[in-house]
């Protein structure tokens, strides 16, 4: 493919009619469109509600489930993760398309960048004005002309939405406004800021209230401990660690936006309960979850998910941890790791043990289902399965529109009785990829691949997966 358009952005105003908005530049993944709607000078993101048809095509559609509201303006963007996945191996197989597919998604990232970059206050190259200090004098002055507490709390929630972040206190004063770190609002609707009256906290309480997340100013870290901590508390030290992994997710993606810099959060030795991955505010940003040892930090679930994604949750990293799923029943997904719609995980030193009592189509040790999983360094599964009895569990499980698996460091399995296959890939126009080695015994097929999926090996051959019968490649599969 290649990227002849400039852009990679489109609005379109509704007319309470209209369901069907083409895109006028390339996608690849149905997670890379995003939309917004503006409507009476707020702007909302549509979580769901719509599907993207055509992706990875010349013609790309997006088809809401209402039609969009007259005079409610529609944008839809083009949002690529800022990765860069492809990992070429010495000596491997050429093959020019992923060389192509690679430039394609740099160049969609300059543009990406560019879009955002049009959108900022500049100024000349040979100013010496500060930006920054433009932003806070246009906002001061606005801000003073403002009657009412109502009118400022609004002006405060565009503020943050559009990107203002707090900086140290200054002893300017612009439009009779001071800027700083502390702000207070008085009942007249007159913005002051003194940083000896409020403080940085008090200032993060009232955001709080409102509901903005309070932008990172450093790398910050957040402990749970399921021994000793409590969900009341703050998650700053291990002194104040939270009790659950749930709750230090919950408080860190309500509360805070992550697009500077990255939220890290600890968890002691232990075991802990099943938790969901949230989506935050970011332009960018991460959050990684780490855990002491894979031999001393699990976490365990039965009949469920260890670790889950909510739609379009981000990106986030898992380090040093044991995920643990027992299928006990048939009905279900039972998975260690599962990734739905627009999640992008990274596993690195992590062990995921999958035992199967009574097997069902959903079960595996990972599961992508729409999102992304990349299996880093020193990644091992174990897998326990029936001795006896027909099996429908697998391995990888790689299901549905955008979803992929991808490898790029030597791992390990250990695996006793049959399962379907070793790597299941019903996707459309995704794929799962490897570049390095999997050692280890493993009992049933090595592949089924089928419905537009791609399982790529770097020309490993179809011997590559572990397993004891032959992979299949089905109608609408590619495997190489």
């Amino acid at each position: 493919m290649t990227i002849e358009t400039q852009t990679n952005r489109v609005q379109y105003v509704g007319n309470s009619l209209a369901t069907d908005f083409p895109v006028p530049f390339p996608v690849f993944r149905p997670e890379h469109l995003r939309l917004f709607l503006w409507r009476d000078g707020r702007q909302s993101e549509m979580i769901d509600g719509f599907m993207v048809l055509g992706a990875g095509t010349a013609q790309v559609t997006v088809r809401t489930q209402a039609p969009v509201p007259s005079g409610v303006r529609l944008t839809i963007i083009r949002q690529v993760p800022l990765v860069q996945p492809m990992d070429l191996i010495n000596g491997g197989a050429f093959n020019a398309e992923i060389l192509e597919g690679s430039d394609d998604n740099l160049e969609m990232q300059i543009q990406q960048l560019k879009e955002e970059i049009d959108r900022a206050i500049k100024v000349p190259i040979g100013s010496n004005q500060d930006p920054d200090e433009m932003w806070l004098k246009f906002w001061a002055a606005y801000l003073e002309t403002l009657k009412s507490r109502d009118e400022v709390l609004a002006a405060l929630r565009l503020m943050i939405e559009s990107g203002f972040a707090l900086r140290p206190a200054t002893t300017s004063s612009l439009g009779g406004v001071i800027i700083g770190d502390g702000l207070a609002v008085e009942a007249t609707g007159r913005v002051s800021v003194d940083f000896s009256q409020m403080p940085t906290d008090k200032f993060e309480a009232m955001l709080r209230q409102l509901r903005l997340p309070i932008w990172l100013t450093r790398i910050t870290n957040f402990y749970v401990n399921a021994d000793t901590g409590n969900d009341s508390n703050n998650g700053l030290t291990w002194g104040t660690a939270f009790k659950t992994l749930q709750r230090a997710i919950d408080y860190v993606t309500d509360n805070f936006n992550i697009s500077l810099y990255r939220a890290q959060i600890y968890l002691a030795p232990g075991i802990y309960e099943p938790a969901t991955l949230k989506p935050y505010a970011t332009a960018g940003g991460i959050i990684r979850i780490y855990g002491d040892t894979p031999q001393n930090t699990k976490i365990k679930s039965v009949d469920g998910i260890c670790l889950n994604t909510g739609v379009n949750c981000g990106t986030y990293h898992i380090y040093n941890l044991t995920l643990e799923c027992t299928s006990a029943v048939a009905a279900g997904i039972h998975t260690c790791m599962f990734a739905n719609r627009g999640a992008i995980i990274s596993l690195i030193n992590v062990t995921l043990i999958h035992n199967t009592i009574v097997t069902g189509p959903s079960h595996s040790c990972l599961r992508a289902s729409g999102g992304e999983i990349t299996i880093s360094t020193d990644c091992h599964f174990i897998l326990n399965g029936p001795s006896t009895g027909t099996t429908r569990a697998v391995c990888w499980d790689c299901f549905g529109a955008g979803s992929g698996i991808f490898m790029g460091s030597n791992t390990t399995i250990n695996g006793t009785g049959a399962y379907v296959c070793f790597v299941r890939q019903l996707g459309q126009v995704r794929r799962v990829a490897v570049s390095s080695v999997i050692t280890g015994d493993f009992e049933g097929g090595r592949f089924l691949v089928e419905n537009i999926g791609l399982i790529a090996t770097a020309g490993g051959g179809p011997n590559f997966f572990p397993g004891t019968t032959a992979g299949v490649e089905r109608t609408g599969g590619v495997f190489t």
